[in-house]
Formats: C-alpha cells, sequence, structure tokens
C-alpha cells in the first residue's frame, strides 16, 4: 500500500535477461543449428554442460527451459545474417554467464558441423 509502481516492479522477483548475436552467420548455417537443436538428443547432448532441458518451444527459432528455472533461445535474425541468444536467470551473473556460453557452443557446433549445424 502507498508503494510506487518502480517500488512495485523493483520488489518481483522477475529475474534477469542478456541477449547478444554471433554476426556474420548465414542462413543457412542458423538453420541447421536451430533444426539439430530440434532433435532431443542432439540437444540434450548439447546443453549437457549448462543444464538439462524441460520444455521447448520452436515457434521462433528454439527456446529452451532448463533446469532451475533459466531460459535459452537461439533465433536467427530476420533482417541480418546472424544468430541470436537470448537467456533468462535468476541473477544477471547467471544470465550472461548462460548467454556467454550459448554463443561459444553455437559458434563451435556450427564450426564443427558447417553443412550440418
Amino acid at each position: 500500500a502507498g508503494l510506487p509502481l518502480a517500488g512495485l516492479v523493483a520488489s518481483l522477483d522477475v529475474g534477469a535477461m542478456a541477449s547478444d548475436r554471433l554476426p556474420e552467420t548465414p542462413p543457412e548455417r542458423s538453420g541447421a543449428l536451430l533444426q539439430s537443436l530440434g532433435d532431443a538428443g542432439f540437444r540434450h547432448t548439447f546443453l549437457k554442460p549448462v543444464g538439462t532441458p524441460e520444455a521447448v518451444d520452436a515457434q521462433d527459432g528454439v527456446r529452451i527451459a532448463l533446469d532451475g528455472g533459466r531460459t535459452i533461445h537461439f533465433r536467427a535474425s530476420g533482417n541480418a545474417p546472424e544468430l541470436r541468444c537470448y537467456t533468462e536467470a535468476r541473477t544477471e551473473a547467471e544470465a550472461k554467464g548462460l548467454l556467454a556460453w550459448g554463443l561459444k557452443a553455437a559458434a563451435a557446433a556450427m564450426a564443427a558441423h558447417p553443412r550440418d549445424a
């Protein structure tokens, strides 16, 4: 009662988000990675260093809910040759750490399999 809107928002535990991109990623490479992430076996192996996938939404790229309330979302840019990565976690440090891992892991997967992912 009597709390300003900014104070109310600050009191909510909404977590933290982070985002970045891998520039110069042709659509066929990002598309192959996204397709691979649609496969449960590949997804589980790919994400093993950071957690266990609990749910997947492939409506706009591949958005994966991980254990611990974290989310990682990969999508191809609609207007540039790049792969975008978005993360959500409890803290800013955790969101940024997951983002750094996601960008590095995506780049490594695409480099290891330039035609498939």
